[in-house]
């Protein structure tokens, strides 16, 4: 999540980029915003770096890569969204042989602390579904 501020320059970044083709640097930035301080336009990119919305690759002077927009779901070709559909199919095939394991006719003979293990998988199998736009 982002903040208001965050938002705004990844928002003007993008923009920029697609209107002249080149980042825009520290200090047209700051103009764009109405910050003075080239260093706190290098904190908001830094913290938009650090949440895995841009990627600055080094020794290029104003490259700024953006690798997703707010409220964007991963490409298909991120390894993270693959390394979350990967342990989102595990999480559910061992849920699963759970299940089977521990019902008889259907009716559940597990314990308490198995159950409550079997939702929280469920639990995180949804979260990873939600954050791969269901694509998990």
């Amino acid at each position: 999540m982002l903040t208001p501020r965050q938002h705004q320059v990844l928002k003007f970044i993008a923009e920029r980029q697609q209107s002249t083709g080149i980042t825009p640097s520290y200090a047209e930035i700051g103009a764009h915003m109405g910050i003075a301080s080239k260093s706190t336009v290098s904190g908001i990119i830094y913290r938009l770096e650090e949440r895995g919305f841009i990627r600055r690759p080094l020794q290029k002077w104003r490259s700024i890569e953006i690798l997703k927009m707010p409220g964007s779901t991963p490409a298909a070709d991120d390894p993270m969204a693959d390394l979350l559909r990967r342990l989102a199919d595990h999480a559910r095939q061992e849920a699963d042989a759970l299940l089977q394991d521990f019902t008889e006719d259907g009716i559940w003979v597990g314990g308490d602390e198995l159950g409550e293990y079997l939702a929280d998988t469920k639990a995180l199998i949804a979260e990873a579904e939600a954050a791969l736009g269901g694509r998990a």
